[in-house]
């Protein structure tokens, strides 16, 4: 019950062949669909993978940001990797931090 577990991302696919499998795949699970259109959307993802960011890594970033520049994309994409760097991400570093900080408190009284 006081473990922290990782969720990962609801996914259609496990491997993606190519981009375009991928971004049906997130695309068949988005709901509500996003307002940008998917040619738009497709550069932005393209121009990443050119950029040598992975298939998964992009569709990660598309469940973060709904903005779909190249700017709010990059950050999009360095937030899911700072995050997955770490087991259980920022949110679980933070119960844990709590935690740790209530047990202190509750052996001081």
């Amino acid at each position: 019950m006081s473990e922290l577990m990782r969720l990962e991302a609801q996914r259609a696919s496990i491997e993606w062949k190519d981009m375009r499998t991928m971004l049906n795949d997130w695309w068949a699970i988005t709901d509500p669909k996003p307002m940008t259109p998917p040619r738009d959307i497709k550069k932005v993802v393209q121009r990443a993978v050119d950029a040598g960011w992975g298939l998964d890594e992009c569709y990660r970033a598309l469940a973060v940001t709904w903005a779909f520049t190249d700017r709010a994309f990059e950050t999009a994409l360095r937030r899911v990797k700072d995050e997955s760097s770490s087991n259980i991400g920022r949110t679980g570093e933070r119960i844990l931090q709590l935690r740790k900080e209530r047990n202190e408190r509750n052996r001081i009284h």
